[in-house]
């Protein structure tokens, strides 16, 4: 893991090289306690799609649950409910 001290982000052609050339994200530390993190482009777009992923994931986890629990019904079966109970 790469680790910089805040005091280094003064010099940013340096602090910019250093994450370019990083495989990792770099992390910035502050009296040396983690500060933040410094993440390249690319590194964040992974990230977010990860993201993205789980919460697909928990979404349809969620939704498989409920039906075990049955607690949802299928589409055509709630189209169906509602024609009958609005006369339509």
């Amino acid at each position: 893991m790469i680790s910089i001290p805040v005091t280094d982000l003064k010099n940013t052609s340096n602090v910019a090289t250093i994450c370019q050339e990083a495989s990792e994200p770099v992390l910035v530390t502050k009296n040396g306690r983690p500060a933040f993190w410094l993440v390249k482009p690319e590194d964040m777009e992974r990230l977010n799609a990860c993201s993205e992923r789980e919460q697909l994931r928990q979404a349809v986890d969620h939704s498989e649950r409920q039906w075990r629990e049955g607690a949802a019904t299928d589409a055509m079966a709630g189209i169906a409910a509602m024609r009958d109970r609005y006369g339509l």
